[in-house]
């Protein structure tokens, strides 16, 4: 009788052992879950223009471009009262900050190279026409259709041809 007493007491004791186990790989199993949504619900931001050091910095989804320069140094020349500090950010957006008294355009696509350019205040896309080399995969009709003027930190994608 005390030996079946026993033998039920251990397997009660195997039992807890085995549910303890499996909640804590239930809880750890979990938590790796979290972790890794949070890391596909992340925006890689390019920081570049007035900054110490121009950088791709990593923020969660739904983060504003003041998140992504919380970590950021500006440089002397930097004029960040220019910035829109509560507009949200997307995937692969870039982020220019500004020089005083002047334009800062980054421009892409369809280009000989990727840049950050800087414009007088006031300048148009006549002037950016004459700082930008298009591939010869531009669609440059449209691009040369463009008039109006260039807005501070904003990104001009140049098309390709259809």
């Amino acid at each position: 009788m005390q030996n079946a007493a026993l033998l039920l007491h251990e397997r009660a004791v195997v039992v807890l052992m085995l549910l303890i186990l499996a909640t804590i790989g239930t809880i750890t199993f979990s938590e790796r879950s979290k972790h890794a949504k949070e890391r596909s619900d992340a925006l890689c931001v390019r920081v570049i223009g007035e900054v110490e050091e121009e950088t791709v910095v990593q923020v969660c989804s739904g983060a504003t471009v003041a998140d992504a320069l919380a970590s950021i140094t500006f440089t002397e020349f930097a004029d960040p009262q220019k910035l829109t500090y509560d507009m949200r950010l997307v995937k692969d957006q870039v982020v220019v900050v500004p020089k005083k008294g002047s334009l800062s355009i980054f421009v892409n696509g369809a280009v000989e190279k990727e840049e950050l350019l800087s414009f007088e205040e006031g300048a148009t896309f006549l002037d950016l026409r004459k700082k930008v080399h298009l591939q010869n995969s531009a669609d440059s009709k449209a691009f040369f259709r463009k008039r109006r003027k260039l807005k501070e930190g904003e990104t001009i994608t140049i098309a390709f041809k259809k």
